[in-house]
């Protein structure tokens, strides 16, 4: 883990990176370019915590990035996304938590592929961008009713795609850490186009 460096994660002007294009909502950018998602780490100043965020982790633990694509004993694997016209039918969303979550109707088609398939145990979790209006909507744990007229989840999130705004501080999201999911998938255009994940020697 030496070298990791921790930012405080606020948008500084320069850009020096950013995310290709976001397949089936080509205009829509994956935040703007000013964004931590889309900066290098290494050029990001450190956090001034850094140093026992690490020790916390673990000076000696390993980073394993959890790529995957196809099946795995019969189920989907890796986490899936995907995007919907302006005007797409939104449909009800019930949170467990409901406090933290983004209110619905969301535009989440009755078909939306399920991290895991639809008999999956694991996170669940269903991405969606609206390509007309550039916004992402995120879910934890959700499951489809009545055929896709109405879905629960145990949180949701929506996000700008954008803006810079972040969720309230302490806020979850479909991640636990109340950031958005999509902005961290290693996508396969990237990895083609040489943009790919360089770990910090």
């Amino acid at each position: 883990m030496a070298g990791v460096l921790f930012s405080n994660m606020a948008p500084t002007p320069s850009t020096d990176a950013g995310a290709g294009p976001l397949a089936g909502a080509a205009h829509c950018p994956i935040f703007p370019s000013n964004n931590p998602w889309n900066r290098r780490v290494d050029r990001l100043p450190v956090h001034p915590r850094s140093d026992a965020i690490v020790a916390s982790i673990g000076l000696d633990e390993g980073l394993h990035a959890d790529f995957g694509s196809g099946r795995w004993e019969g189920a989907p694997i890796g986490i899936p996304f995907t995007t919907v016209p302006r005007g797409q039918k939104e449909v009800p969303v019930r949170f467990g938590y409901a406090s933290e979550s983004d209110p619905g109707p969301y535009p989440i088609p009755s078909d939306a592929p399920i991290e895991g398939g639809r008999s999956s145990t694991g996170d669940r979790h269903v991405i969606v961008v609206d390509r007309g209006d550039c916004r992402l909507y995120e879910l934890f744990d959700a499951h489809r009713k009545d055929g896709g007229k109405r879905w629960v989840a145990g949180s949701g999130a929506t996000w700008n795609l954008k803006s810079n705004r972040l969720r309230p501080k302490g806020w979850t999201s479909a991640d636990a850490a109340g950031l958005p999911i999509l902005a961290g998938l290693a996508r396969f255009t990237e990895v083609k186009n040489g943009k790919s994940i360089t770990p910090c020697a």
